[in-house]
């Protein structure tokens, strides 16, 4: 009868467990089509790789989750420091009370993180790496200083590379015969992408310093059709295009 009882109580508790990996999952998934687009502006901006700046929020935030982030619209638990004149919140972290900056909404928090990583001396060397080089700006980060976790830089590339964040930084994870105009798109798990995604032809180029990605499609495709084939926001190509919700490309 114990041994029965333990069996169900081990039951019960995966169960529970694939439930709340399911959901945390699920909040991941709409964390970054919600700020994908703000990461890929910040990049535009400054040179911080979008998978930086998207992961650091779902790991600083707890996939928006956080009470910093719900009340106070904190993605990145940036504290206030000497020179900080907005709002403030506080909350207790490594010491108990201590103050972060609060924001109206969730692009000013996205666009101080870039502005507070060129600003400090201590991260000027990030600026140096290949735009691509994102384990480089992960352990970067962990050695300036960012935070004090022993595994915070692994922690950041594992979420990167398992939600491919690398896709937003202009084509780091495309293998070299895709780079190079021909070959399959991989997944996750490094398998061919078939279907709809297989149609696109991903490159990268280096155009005055900026990362630029680009598609070429099938003369016809609409937007949304792109988008979710690209893991795109469709509000993400309408920007970065001068596109309308009605596009019908042209072929290329």
């Amino acid at each position: 009868m114990k041994t029965r009882s333990r069996v169900h109580l081990f039951m019960l508790f995966a169960l529970l467990w694939g439930v709340n990996v399911r959901a945390q999952q699920s909040l991941r998934e709409s964390y970054i089509e919600e700020y994908a687009q703000l990461a890929v502006a910040e990049m535009n901006r400054s040179g911080i790789p979008a998978s930086i700046t998207l992961a650091q929020g779902i790991l600083e935030s707890g996939n928006g989750q956080s009470e910093l982030a719900r009340k106070s619209n904190n993605h990145f638990g940036i504290k206030c420091h000497s020179d900080w004149k907005g709002a403030k919140v506080y909350h207790d972290d490594d010491e108990k009370g201590e103050c972060f900056r609060r924001y109206d909404k969730p692009q000013y928090s996205f666009e101080d993180h870039t502005d507070f990583l060129m600003r400090g001396s201590r991260y000027a060397f990030l600026f140096e790496l290949d735009p691509n080089d994102y384990k480089g700006w992960a352990k970067g980060l962990k050695k300036a200083g960012y935070a004090t976790a022993p595994e915070y830089a692994d922690r950041l590339i594992k979420i990167i590379e398992d939600e491919m964040l690398y896709r937003f930084d202009g084509g780091a994870a495309l293998t070299p015969a895709v780079a190079g105009g021909t070959g399959p798109v991989l997944d996750k798990k490094g398998r061919p992408v078939t279907n709809a995604r297989e149609r696109f032809v991903l490159r990268r180029v280096q155009s005055e310093g900026t990362r630029v990605a680009f598609v070429l499609f099938q003369k016809g495709d609409r937007l949304e059709y792109i988008a979710d084939s690209l893991h795109l926001p469709s509000a993400a190509l309408l920007q970065f295009n001068d596109w309308t919700h009605e596009v019908v490309v042209a072929e290329g």
